[in-house]
Parts: C-alpha cells; sequence; structure tokens
C-alpha cells in the first residue's frame, strides 16, 4: 500500500501506474515522488464479537516512513447489545459442539451416568397415545444410533423432562464415552 502525502489518499501500485501510464517504473517497484510507502502492521486483539478493527489514516513515525493505523470501533452502542452478542455466540459455538449422532452404547452410558437409565422405560410407557407410544418404543428398542434430531428422540427426552439444553448436554458426554 501507498500513500498520496499531498492528498493523504492511500493507493497501491496498480492505481499508481495507471496513474502515469507513459512513466517507466524500475524493478522492483519504486512510487514517484509524492507517493510513500505505508509499512504495515498488524491490528490490534480485539472481540470480533462485540468489535472490529478499522484501519485508519497512516502516521509517518519518527523512523521517517508511514506506518498502518488501526483504531477498534465497537459493534454495538449498550452494554446489553454486547452482553446478547456475547450470549448469542456462546449459544452457537455450544450447539455447534453437539455431536449429530451417537452409538446405542453412549446414549445409554450418559443415561446412566446421569440417573436417567431406569427413568427411560417408564417414561414411555406414560406416553398417552398409543401410536406415538410404540413409535417410541421401537427407536429405543431397535437405534443403534440416536440422532439428535429425530423428532421421536426429542418426544423421548421430553417424557424424561429434559430441556433442548440438558437434550444437548447429554449428547455432548455421551460422545466423550
Amino acid at each position: 500500500m501507498y500513500l498520496n502525502t499531498q492528498t493523504l489518499q492511500r493507493t497501491n501500485e496498480s492505481d499508481i501506474r495507471a496513474a502515469f501510464p507513459n512513466t517507466s517504473f524500475p524493478v522492483p517497484f519504486v512510487a514517484p515522488e509524492g507517493y510513500a510507502l505505508v509499512f504495515p502492521s498488524p491490528p490490534p486483539e480485539f472481540n470480533p464479537i462485540i468489535q472490529r478493527a478499522q484501519e485508519i489514516a497512516p502516521v509517518l513515525t519518527d523512523k521517517g516512513h508511514y506506518e498502518q493505523q488501526w483504531e477498534i470501533v465497537e459493534l454495538f452502542s449498550t452494554q446489553a447489545e454486547k452482553d446478547a452478542a456475547i450470549a448469542a455466540d456462546i449459544e452457537a459455538k455450544r450447539k455447534a459442539s453437539v455431536p449429530a449422532s451417537v452409538t446405542r452404547r453412549q446414549a445409554k452410558q450418559a443415561l446412566l451416568l446421569n440417573g436417567l437409565l431406569a427413568n427411560v422405560q417408564p417414561a414411555i410407557d406414560a406416553i398417552p397415545d398409543a401410536a406415538q407410544r410404540a413409535m417410541i418404543q421401537i427407536e429405543w428398542d431397535d437405534s443403534q444410533v440416536f440422532e439428535r434430531d429425530r423428532p421421536a428422540l426429542i418426544a423421548l427426552g421430553s417424557a424424561l423432562g429434559l430441556t433442548s439444553v440438558q437434550l444437548d448436554d447429554l449428547f455432548i458426554g455421551a460422545a466423550q464415552l
């Protein structure tokens, strides 16, 4: 990146060459008078959930060259908005860590470790709709893999009194067994 030292506009080699079509430039490229190379600098650390790094005008350093400068810009104007964005990011990361499926063994071990395995059959038996009860019984008895988003599994989790987050946590724990 280069800087037009008179207008303080940032530019690049291609634009400089286009502005001087009848000029032959040396290799490696050296900008003509009135332009200065801007030395890059890394952006400062920032929280990308609630901030962004924005490039601002380069500054002439005491070393006699221009250096890229940055400022941190807040993405939200209130603390409540920042808190909501952070909470949404945490929830998205938690959801991303939930496995899509676990094996039958993993599921049963996770239920056992959480004191829920003995409650599964009584929960199935307590489902009032006979067709739904039969579908969930088949799901429980015959599945070799339990998929997190299957409606029957969600219904079974609900019959066990589990919230969606608790069911996610069971899948996360089961995947580690």
